[in-house]
């Protein structure tokens, strides 16, 4: 499929990117990175890729410093907390590709979605609860701005990328089986919106009153499709 996701006019990776080894089935064009705040530290920003190896663009992402990334956009789910960092700094500094994160009802949003409740109990492992993917963030965020949008890889528990793409993994901290419902139906226009309550944070009530007016884009008949596959990584186009 390498050929034909490069194809499209806007490539978004998510987590991680495709090395050499990887271009004949996932492409090579990367115009948007969206990761997760993982990628977002004290000491700047960084990339990684699908053999494993991280790279370093800085604390002012370039488009040297963080080839082949054209703009770099992180799932914010802490508060906020690398947007206060890094905002003074990227608006004094010529930056020539675009750096910016999500706003934080999105991650909000999707804790309701998937979990009924904002946050985590203090025993998550033992319960219900899983972590939002950064793909499940990616979907939500890029449903919406797209005017439309093919979606490769978000089906089954496997992963190209063997070292968080463990079926394990998958079961422990995330529920994609879930997630990967939950985008059916928003799509396929059978999630009601009153089916789903805000609770526990200002973020939640925003993230759930901005989904629901916004519900019907989503589902919209031919604007996002699915091009699902065991062993693959997330990308959207």
């Amino acid at each position: 499929l390498g050929r034909e996701i490069d194809s499209h006019d806007t490539v978004i990776r998510v987590n991680r990117l495709p090395t050499s080894k990887y271009f004949a089935d996932f492409g090579r064009k990367t115009d948007v990175f969206f990761a997760h705040d993982k990628n977002v530290q004290t000491s700047g920003f960084s990339t990684q890729f699908m053999d494993g190896a991280w790279k370093d663009c800085g604390p002012v992402p370039n488009t040297s410093s963080c080839d082949p990334v054209r703009a770099f956009v992180w799932l914010n789910v802490w508060w906020d907390q690398w947007i206060a960092r890094y905002r003074s700094s990227l608006k004094q500094s010529t930056v020539d590709i675009f750096v910016g994160a999500t706003n934080l009802k999105i991650g909000c949003l999707a804790n309701i979605l998937l979990n009924q409740q904002l946050r985590a109990p203090a025993d998550w492992q033992h319960t219900q609860w899983r972590w939002q993917s950064t793909g499940f963030g990616a979907f939500l965020t890029f449903g919406y701005l797209c005017n439309s949008l093919h979606v490769y890889g978000f089906g089954g528990l496997g992963s190209a990328d063997a070292s968080h793409g463990r079926v394990a993994n998958a079961r422990d901290i995330h529920n994609y089986t879930r997630e990967h419902e939950i985008m059916g139906a928003i799509v396929a226009g059978a999630l009601r919106a009153d089916t789903f309550e805000a609770s526990g944070h200002a973020c939640a009530t925003d993230g759930v009153q901005w989904f629901r007016r916004h519900l019907p884009r989503y589902s919209t008949s031919g604007r996002i499709q699915f091009h699902t596959g065991e062993n693959v990584a997330p990308s959207l186009q």
